[in-house]
């Protein structure tokens, strides 16, 4: 298993792994076999890194290895895909979307129509989950103000305080409005 997450209401619980699979159970519809009333693969190929439900339960997001996340409904229905960004622009800032594989993402903590993803090409995207073509707001982490030396971003994940983004050996706390 390599991503775990628990609906907010405790009732369903979502699981993904290296096998490209999340798998999704409903405490209150499970039989004795403990088993996933439904499976589904979002992206053929690439292992689940995160899962995150959306602050009502109604949603959850799907990211994988690859460059393109999913949203998908509570039953386990794809609602849409984040656009994929063209990789020959070298401004990360003016791409549609995330041109390397995807390391995170987490869904706003209380705005249902707001989710973040992170990518190994050093971009954190706040995406308008009611359009997946836009982008509400586009981070790029470097250790420099020239952006001469990008980071991946391992690790993406929200605290009370905001988000936090692990980045090889050093920790960095955004404001990112979430």
């Amino acid at each position: 298993m390599s991503a775990i997450a628990v609906d907010p209401t405790g009732s369903r619980v979502l699981t993904g792994g290296y096998d490209y699979v999340v798998r999704m159970y409903d405490f209150q519809g499970m039989d004795s076999r403990l088993r996933s009333f439904r499976q589904v693969e979002p992206s053929e190929g690439h292992q689940i890194r995160a899962l995150s439900w959306s602050p009502t339960a109604d949603q959850f997001l799907a990211v994988t290895g690859s460059a393109q996340a999913k949203i998908y409904d509570r039953d386990g229905f794809t609602l849409g895909e984040f656009v994929k960004g063209d990789m020959y622009i070298r401004d990360l800032k003016n791409t549609k979307g995330h041109i390397s594989g995807l390391t995170g993402g987490h869904w706003h903590p209380k705005d249902r129509e707001t989710a973040l993803t992170s990518s190994e090409d050093g971009s954190l995207r706040i995406w308008d989950v009611t359009n997946f073509k836009t982008q509400k707001q586009v981070s790029i982490i470097s250790k420099d103000s020239e952006q001469s030396f990008i980071m991946s971003v391992p690790k993406v994940d929200s605290g009370f305080m905001g988000i936090f983004l692990i980045c090889s050996s050093f920790i960095y706390f955004a404001d990112l409005g979430f």
